[in-house]
């Protein structure tokens, strides 16, 4: 599976295959609704990047917005998850009005030019504008990212025709962080910039719909988990990965001099295979696949630690979730936008510079101030449930 998984990604980067490979799952996807559609009536059809080996933080995140869902809705409703690989067909359109309640484009960073890469819509969400127009059902963008890498926000034309029209054909456009709604707004006229509502992450109020997952003793706990990011690094680090190497494991070596234990913990199957995990094994460690573990597992094990320093988004996002503080060792601008929108802006460090220095000075001024951080956390989290509460109740009392 894996050695599959690893090929077949190597095959995607190349635009040839790449179209190839939607067209095939095109026609699979609308094949997998019409079978779903004979024995399933008025279901959620949920639109993501679905999959085991795809990214720990995104599948915690579709299972909490379902979850989010079905206790505001007070029922447990059929859902049908449509991975977000290849163009949604005017066929599959007509299976969405007359069997969905609702659409909802969930969770993910979507905005993105590489994801889901098309023609269509420029972005993550693959269907025609003349498709899009026909949808007669609510449709919800719920706690979507702009996840652009530093340079790479070049969208085709069609991109800024197509956000307007999701924006304008959406019952709710939900956006995770500000600094999201701020980019996304660029692209938008006046008169529909007012639609773009801050939608927490799901995962940012785990413990608050989750009661088990506040029993820990943090404050005993002598642990930091590092979560690592060895996907697209030619984006991320451009040419410093060997430097960004050696100051992780300095990092580590210095914890654990300090009395501190240390984990590497991996979201993605490509955190754990590649040339750096060599590295790694050289100076006695290794990288914990987390993707293998089930959802309450994962859970525990960011529990165990007192700190999470994290170079991903949902590596920041869980551990909030948990009321963990987290520093990010930031690739990408939608690590800044998650801090500033918590007010933690000083949380953040580019990998990109000789963080070594900077990483642990940020490490200790937490440790030292840690009930009163902890408690600020706790704070922030209830209010990203208000505000999830909020717009839970527009939506709910929109769709009936």
């Amino acid at each position: 599976m894996t050695i599959l998984f690893l090929l077949l990604q190597k095959i995607y980067e190349t635009s040839i295959f790449r179209a190839l490979i939607q067209g095939i799952w095109t026609i699979i996807n609308t094949i997998k609704l019409f079978i779903f559609c004979v024995f399933n009536k008025k279901f959620i059809y949920h639109y993501g990047i679905f999959g085991k080996y795809g990214n720990v933080g995104d599948n915690i995140l579709y299972e909490q917005i379902e979850k989010l869902f079905d206790i505001y809705l007070d029922s447990n409703k059929t859902w049908y998850n449509r991975l977000a690989v290849g163009e949604i067909t005017s066929l599959e359109v007509l299976l969405i009005n007359k069997y969905c309640s609702m659409l909802i484009v969930g969770g993910h960073g979507l905005i993105m030019p590489e994801s889901n890469k098309n023609n269509n819509s420029g972005w993550g969400f693959n269907i025609k504008i003349k498709n899009l127009k026909k949808i007669n059902i609510p449709i919800i963008f719920f706690s979507i990212g702009y996840n652009v890498f530093h340079g790479k926000d070049k969208f085709i034309p069609i991109f800024k025709e197509h956000i307007e029209e999701c924006v304008r054909k959406s019952l709710f456009f939900g956006l995770r962080n500000y600094g999201s709604i701020n980019e996304v707004k660029k692209y938008l006229p006046e008169n529909l910039q007012q639609k773009i509502k801050y939608q927490p992450c799901p995962t940012t109020v785990i413990g608050l719909y989750e009661r088990e997952t506040l029993e820990a003793s943090f404050e005993k706990a002598n642990k930091i988990a590092v979560v690592v990011a060895f996907n697209k690094i030619k984006y991320r680090y451009n040419d410093n990965i060997k430097i960004v190497l050696e100051q992780l494991i300095n990092y580590a070596k210095y914890m654990q001099e300090n009395g501190f234990d240390i984990d590497f913990f991996g979201h993605h199957l490509f955190d754990i295979y590649g040339k750096h995990t060599k590295y790694f094994k050289r100076h006695g460690f290794r990288i914990l696949p987390l993707y293998k573990y089930t959802k309450n597992n994962i859970y525990k094990l960011y529990k165990q630690n007192k700190l999470v320093v994290s170079m991903r988004g949902h590596g920041l996002m869980i551990p909030f979730g948990l009321s963990l503080p987290t520093i990010s060792l930031t690739t990408q601008d939608k690590q800044k936008y998650f801090l500033e929108t918590i007010g933690h802006i000083d949380w953040s460090i580019d990998a990109n510079n000789n963080f070594y220095t900077e990483l642990v000075q940020k490490t200790f001024e937490i440790i030292n101030n840690y009930g009163d951080i902890r408690q600020d956390l706790i704070l922030k989290r209830e209010n990203n449930k208000k505000t999830t509460e909020i717009n839970m109740e527009f939506i709910v009392s929109n769709c009936k």
